[in-house]
C-alpha cells in the first residue's frame, strides 16, 4: 500500500560507524514499494538534504548489540533502517498503534521500514544479533509477501517482552542529559519539558545544568504501571 510522506530518514549502519541521511518535500510524495528495487523505497521527487547529512564515527549499536532511534517529526514520515551484512533485529521496543512495520531487502543487508502520520515521535529501543534465522535470504527469495514480511517484524516485536525496567539500559550514563532521558521514556523533548515544569520528573543541579538519574526514572516508571 503506498504511503505519502513529507519525510524519510535512512540509517546506515556500517558497524564502528553510521550515516543519517533524510529526505524532504514541501509536498507530500507517495512511496510504493517495488519488490526488490531499493530506489523505490526513496522517490526521485524527495531529494537528499545535503545540508543535515551526517556520517556518526560510532557505532549504532553498543557492545550488547543494542541500539537507540529516537526522532522528532513533523508530518507523515518514513524511517528506514538499513542494517550491515548478515544482522537482523532480534528485539524490538516500540509503539504498537499508529505506526507501519515492515521489513525490505537491499544490497547486503536487511532494511526495515517505520512509517507514522500521526506520532510527533517516532522512538525506538532495538537489539540486534547475528541473521542465524536467515532472514535477509528468505525475504529475497520472496520479496512481494508482506505477510511473509510482517513475521519476521512480529516476531521482533514479541521478543521484546520483558517489563520497561528489565530493558537493557545500557545505552544511558546513570546521570542523564533531558534528550536521553525523554529518549528513555520514548516521549518528544516538548512533552518531557512539560513533565519537568510540573514536578512530574526530579532532576539533579550539577554546574548549572540539569541531570535525571536513570534508575530514579525507571523506578517510578516501573512503579506507575504496576497502578495501572
Amino acid at each position: 500500500m503506498p504511503q505519502s510522506v513529507n519525510k524519510i530518514i535512512h540509517y546506515q549502519d556500517a558497524g564502528k560507524t553510521y550515516n543519517r541521511l533524510e529526505f524532504n518535500s514541501e509536498k507530500q510524495v507517495s512511496v510504493k514499494y517495488i519488490a526488490g528495487d531499493f530506489g523505490s523505497l526513496v522517490p526521485k521527487e524527495m531529494p537528499l538534504n545535503y545540508k543535515i547529512k551526517k556520517t556518526y564515527d560510532e557505532p549504532l549499536f553498543n557492545k550488547s548489540n543494542n541500539g537507540i532511534i529516537n526522532e522528532s517529526i513533523n508530518g507523515p514520515t518514513i524511517i528506514y533502517l538499513e542494517l550491515r551484512k548478515d544482522i537482523a533485529i532480534k528485539e524490538l521496543y516500540g509503539p504498537t498503534s499508529n505506526i507501519t512495520y515492515d521489513l525490505f531487502y537491499g544490497q547486503e543487508g536487511l532494511i526495515y521500514s517505520f512509517y507514522s502520520d500521526l506520532l510527533d515521535t517516532i522512538s525506538f529501543k532495538i537489539k540486534v544479533d547475528e541473521d542465524v534465522n536467515k532472514v535477509y535470504q528468505k525475504i529475497k527469495t520472496n520479496p512481494e509477501d508482506i505477510f511473509y514480511r510482517h513475521h519476521f517484524i512480529n516476531r521482533a516485536l514479541a521478543n521484546a517482552n520483558k517489563t520497561f525496567a528489565e530493558v537493557d539500559s545500557e545505552n544511558y550514563p546513570e546521570l542523564m542529559t533531558k534528550a536521553q532521558t525523554a529518549a528513555l521514556l520514548q516521549t518528544d523533548l516538548k512533552t518531557f519539558s512539560n513533565w519537568v515544569s510540573d514536578g512530574k520528573i526530579q532532576f539533579t543541579v550539577i554546574g548549572k545544568k540539569r541531570y535525571f538519574k536513570k534508575s530514579e526514572i525507571l523506578n517510578a516508571n516501573q512503579s506507575t504501571s504496576k497502578k495501572r
